[in-house]
């Protein structure tokens, strides 16, 4: 019995240790806990440089994907064997026309 409460007792040391740190974090606001867009570090409490802006479904496996990546912006298009970056020309034209978010 006794050889069991050893190994017991380190498992929940280092469970609390984990909850402990996570909490500090938190509080800290260097680590963010989102259910939507996931779990997210900041380093030195740096802003997110990379964002979702908006995403298109176009069917079951299919999906474009509008990301501001620091201060320009990609489209990048999704499908079960492929991801690809469209043309940054497309980009640049969409900002000129006053398209910019």
């Amino acid at each position: 019995m006794t050889d069991f409460i050893q190994p017991g007792l380190a498992i929940f040391l280092v469970l609390g240790l984990l909850a402990a740190s996570l909490y500090v974090l938190r509080r800290r606001g260097a680590i963010s806990l989102n259910r939507v867009s996931g779990p997210s570090l900041r380093i030195g409490g740096n802003p997110r440089q990379l964002v979702l802006v908006e995403k298109l479904t176009l069917g079951p496996q299919h999906a474009l994907h509008l990301v501001k990546a620091g201060t320009g912006l990609l489209l990048i298009s999704t499908s079960p064997v492929s991801c690809q970056i469209a043309e940054p020309q497309f980009l640049e034209w969409d900002r000129a026309e006053g398209g910019e978010r």
